[in-house]
């Protein structure tokens, strides 16, 4: 059971800790390997800047908020619906986790993309350059 429990808690920590290491060291230049990468945030070195600071922030929070969910998940399963069996809660956390993995990526996309289209213009370049900060 511990093997199971630890191994579906390393989704959202890994989740955490990719959207805290992009956060604090983003990629500086556009590229195809390391970052949020769309083709709206390559357009530009300020909306790969943005995109990938915002990126990195919402990947974190996921990753707390699945820790969370999947922790209450667990406690529900195991109080409420007296489910023990390890095997049975690792197919349901499995896939819980997989769902959360899923809306949390198609937000993240959603959101990130929306503020770009709302902060910058059709060529990429920033509507208030004041107001586009890494934060």
């Amino acid at each position: 059971m511990t093997v199971m429990l630890i191994s579906i808690f390393l989704i959202p920590t890994a989740i955490l800790l990719s959207g805290l290491f992009l956060y604090k060291y983003p990629p500086e230049e556009i590229n195809g390997t390391y970052g949020f990468r769309t083709r709206l945030s390559s357009q530009t070195i300020f909306t790969w800047r943005y995109a990938n600071a915002r990126g990195g922030k919402l990947l974190f929070a996921e990753g707390v908020m699945m820790f969370a969910l999947m922790l209450i998940a667990l406690l529900i399963m195991h109080w409420v619906f007296g489910i023990s069996d390890p095997e049975q809660i690792g197919l349901y956390l499995s896939l819980f986790a997989v769902i959360l993995l899923i809306a949390g990526i198609v937000y993240l996309v959603a959101k990130v993309h929306g503020e770009l289209r709302e902060k910058f213009d059709a060529n990429g370049m920033p509507y208030h350059p004041d107001s586009v900060r890494r934060d």
